[in-house]
């Protein structure tokens, strides 16, 4: 009997055709509430372009910026309805056949994505895909605007 492999797929670029977390942001709290908060976050945006900003940092901003005090509950809602409406535009056809194939041979498949967890998991438990993200920090059932860790 053949030993199950374990099969990872990043989400952003190789199973979906572009970024979800902007997407997510964007959708969620629409065009114009982003492109003003965006706007604002341009300084740093630049920063970032030019290798003098970390990543995680901007992450974080944006985070704080969007959905600072947004209780838990709120922000599911909002991952679960992008997760069934936008999510299945956005996936490579070939990226799902080889996550099926996959399942299908029995090895345990799952998903790494920079993208918070809390945005994936309603796709991912969805398709039985194990899910390893980045976690927000929560107080008080609310976002902190942080990244835990």
């Amino acid at each position: 009997m053949r030993k199950p492999n374990l099969a990872l797929f990043d989400f952003d670029g190789t199973i979906s055709n572009r970024d979800s977390f902007l997407l997510f942001v964007r959708k969620t709290v629409g065009v114009g509430r982003f492109c003003a908060g965006m706007a604002q976050l341009s300084p740093r945006i630049g920063r970032f372009l030019l290798k003098c900003y970390p990543n995680h940092d901007l992450k974080e901003d944006v985070l704080a910026r969007f959905f600072k005090g947004c209780p838990v509950p709120e922000f599911r809602k909002a991952a679960e309805t992008f997760c069934l409406g936008t999510v299945p535009f956005i996936l490579r056809r070939q990226a799902e056949s080889r996550l099926r194939w996959h399942q299908e041979r029995g090895d345990r498949v799952a998903v790494v994505s920079a993208t918070p967890e809390l945005i994936l998991a309603p796709w991912c438990h969805q398709h039985e895909l194990d899910l390893l993200a980045t976690r927000l920090q929560v107080t008080d059932g609310k976002l902190s605007g942080r990244i835990e860790g």
